[in-house]
């Protein structure tokens, strides 16, 4: 089996690439909406692959190396989400919500309109007909929580297609911001110093960056996987569950080789790892995507998806 991305997904990966390192995004601490950076990639038509032919796959090569850039925008519910639901029609910035009631949700302040699982539907909710109410968010993403009310119903069974090209995307998202933390730790550890060293040049600290690089792949992987067979449950559930467990292990392996300089602001590090800590929480968590993938497993047995919680994510003032 040939795993290597054709030469037109090469040439996405390249183009994502040209256009993010023009257009970088902004720089500080503070989470905000990326919109230059969104806007060209919007204009370059790398939101929009599935109108011009291009597959799922595609779109989760954008969402990882929008993510490994530290870009912050709703790159998968544009790209992969919302054209699951619909071809045409659906603005720029999207928020996704799992229930009608209110949650947190990340750029819900910015959002346009919010795609929303109301059991075995989604439901299309303009702005205007949601509450919106700006929560305070230390890192990460901009949130804010959120309670819609009326919409567009969609087709029977677009609930679960919006759950599993949720899943997908946040596995590709995962992905993408390890990967990039793990390569800047590695770059780290090669240059620091102690005790004569570099201390890359131990086998504690390798161990630890070459399993979060594994951990990364293999999210990575797991979420193209689940775009290609789009439909199945048990792989877009599978590939969150492990991204959202592997997003919490990478968070304290590279802030622990890296030591006290991966706090700081200037250092960058936290661009990526902030948002790991808000997203490994998304949908419920591992756990709540563990339970999805037993379910769709073994639908007959005992095993329940059940409703999806809301994590809360550290650094949110007042999370629930």
């Amino acid at each position: 089996m040939d795993l290597s991305l054709s030469a037109h997904q090469q040439d996405v990966v390249t183009s994502v690439r040209s256009i993010l390192t023009r257009t970088p995004p902004t720089a500080g601490p503070q989470a905000q909406l990326d919109r230059e950076a969104f806007a060209a990639l919007g204009a370059a038509g790398f939101l929009d692959l599935a109108e011009q032919g291009g597959t799922g796959v595609d779109a989760t090569l954008v969402i990882e190396e929008a993510a490994a850039a530290g870009l912050c925008a709703p790159v998968g519910a544009k790209a992969l989400v919302g054209p699951a639901l619909a071809d045409t029609g659906l603005p720029p910035v999207l928020g996704l919500l799992a229930a009608p009631r209110r949650q947190l949700v990340r750029f819900g302040a910015e959002a346009d309109a919010f795609l929303v699982v109301d059991g075995d539907r989604a439901v299309v909710v303009p702005r205007a007909e949601a509450d919106v109410e700006p929560a305070q968010v230390r890192w990460g993403y901009p949130a804010a929580r959120v309670s819609v009310d009326g919409g567009q119903r969609l087709g029977p069974g677009s609930g679960p297609a919006l759950l599993r090209a949720w899943r997908t995307a946040l596995a590709a998202e995962g992905g993408g911001l390890m990967r990039a933390a793990v390569a800047k730790a590695a770059r780290y550890v090669t240059e620091r110093e102690q005790f004569g060293r570099p201390i890359g040049g131990y086998q504690s600290v390798q161990h630890r960056l070459a399993r979060g690089w594994v951990v990364a792949q293999g999210s990575i992987w797991l979420a193209r996987r689940a775009a290609w067979f789009a439909d199945d449950d048990a792989a877009a559930a599978a590939a969150a569950c492990y991204a959202c467990e592997g997003m919490r292990e990478v968070f304290r392996s590279v802030h622990q080789v890296v030591g006290a300089m991966g706090v700081t602001d200037e250092f960058g590090l936290t661009r990526l790892t902030g948002k790991l800590v808000h997203l490994h929480t998304e949908l419920g968590g591992a756990s709540a995507n563990a339970r999805a993938l037993a379910a769709s497993r073994w639908p007959g047995g005992q095993v329940s998806a059940g409703p999806v919680h809301e994590a809360s994510p550290a650094g949110v003032v007042g999370a629930a």
